[in-house]
């Protein structure tokens, strides 16, 4: 059977490819643009930033950990100094504030001198992008697209763990239908980043899905015995003085607050006091929530949906989430494209506009905010949610056969 041409063919074929070609550019170009000044000399460029913006603080955090002194990394007055050590005395003022699971993640990455460890952590990054991208979609397009996703281009420019992140997300939502321990399992082992698995772990008990929630259990104990096999029980309280501090830095707006991806970033910053902003964002989140379920629970609704409404469900309950934390959407874009396919000419027009929709959310509020010091994040993934619950309706599945 002959493919129908499409209205406004050739209209199609530049927008499709200029879409394709801004996917496949936007990591590459942001990482050089972060990078590249400081490789031409010192871990660090003329202004003092290093290359990949937060990496410097992990690599620091897991040299605290190889000399058995991971309580350190929570300490201001010490972990400054290593920072320093490792960027020629010309080190940015970064807090560590992460539970100490993350250690397990983070603690390779100081067996390695600085530039190596660099390359290796772009490696980590990409893998599990493709990797969260080949689990939403159970193709080898899926991983290409996921690697391609502008938020793990992204993650990489800054040195940030959404990877991470989208590799749970990713592979909770394709295995939740045909294997849902193993997608609790890896929700379980978002212990690293809790408040990211609040809206999932919400669906799995809302759906009563035993399997998912013994999965998350198991998964997120683990992870906890794994970092007490490597760190003593004092470094939670020393992690919770480190949380208690760095809340303090974001009411004193010692942040960029214009790269939050939450309401309750926009709201702070358009002037809303915080507690009207806390509000705002309470709202947001039961109406997205609510959306995202509807989304999850509609029969035939395409998986690329399902995993979009996962992802979504992670970012929009905590007020704390940035730009970097949008690489959750890789397993929905992955799958998206894999259905689709990796030709742009032969992706339909609401193909095409779903993908400049998914794949544009973090770079056009990362632009934006950068540009005019306002965050859109947030508003831009409501938008989004609220279109995708409105929008996508069933597609037709394979009948069985006798």
């Amino acid at each position: 059977m002959t493919r129908r041409p499409l209205p406004f063919a050739r209209l199609h074929a530049a927008v499709a490819g200029l879409l394709a070609t801004l996917c496949l550019l936007y990591g590459p170009l942001a990482m050089h643009w972060t990078s590249w000044p400081a490789a031409q000399g010192r871990f660090v460029n003329e202004k003092g930033f290093p290359p990949a913006g937060d990496f410097i603080a992990f690599y620091a955090a897991s040299q605290f950990v190889q000399r058995g002194e991971a309580e350190k990394a929570y300490r201001f007055s010490a972990f400054q100094p290593q920072l320093a050590s490792n960027t020629s005395g010309r080190a940015p003022r970064l807090p560590y504030a992460y539970p100490p699971p993350y250690f397990v993640m983070i603690a390779p990455l100081a067996a390695l001198p600085v530039w190596p460890a660099l390359l290796a952590w772009w490696g980590m990054l990409a893998a599990c992008g493709g990797i969260a991208g080949w689990f939403a979609s159970g193709r080898w397009q899926g991983i290409v697209a996921g690697v391609a996703f502008p938020a793990i281009g992204h993650s990489l420019a800054t040195g940030q763990n959404g990877a991470i992140s989208a590799l749970c997300l990713g592979a909770a939502a394709g295995l939740w239908r045909r294997a849902p321990f193993w997608a609790g399992f890896a929700l379980g082992c978002m212990a690293w980043k809790p408040h990211l698995a609040a809206g999932p772990a919400l669906f799995a008990v809302l759906e009563r899905n035993l399997s998912v929630i013994l999965g998350g259990i198991v998964g997120a104990a683990t992870l906890l015995i794994l970092s007490g096999a490597v760190l003593s029980p004092v470094h939670w309280p020393a992690f919770l003085d480190a949380l208690r501090f760095q809340t303090e830095l974001t009411a004193k707006g010692a942040f960029p607050e214009h790269r939050m991806a939450s309401v309750y970033g926009a709201l702070l910053v358009a002037g809303a006091p915080a507690l009207w902003a806390a509000a705002g964002h309470g709202l947001a989140a039961v109406l997205a929530l609510w959306l995202c379920w509807r989304l999850w629970r509609r029969d035939g609704a395409p998986d690329w949906a399902r995993a979009g409404a996962l992802a979504a469900t992670a970012i929009v309950v905590s007020p704390y989430v940035y730009d970097y934390d949008l690489a959750v959407f890789a397993g929905a874009f992955a799958a998206l494209i894999a259905a689709a396919g990796l030709d742009p000419r032969r992706w339909s027009w609401p193909q095409t506009g779903w993908i400049m929709a998914v794949a544009g959310l973090l770079p056009l509020a990362y632009v934006v905010g950068q540009a005019w010091k306002i965050a859109i994040g947030g508003p831009l993934l409501l938008l989004l949610v609220i279109a995708l619950e409105r929008l996508i309706r069933p597609v037709d599945r394979p009948a069985p056969t006798a």
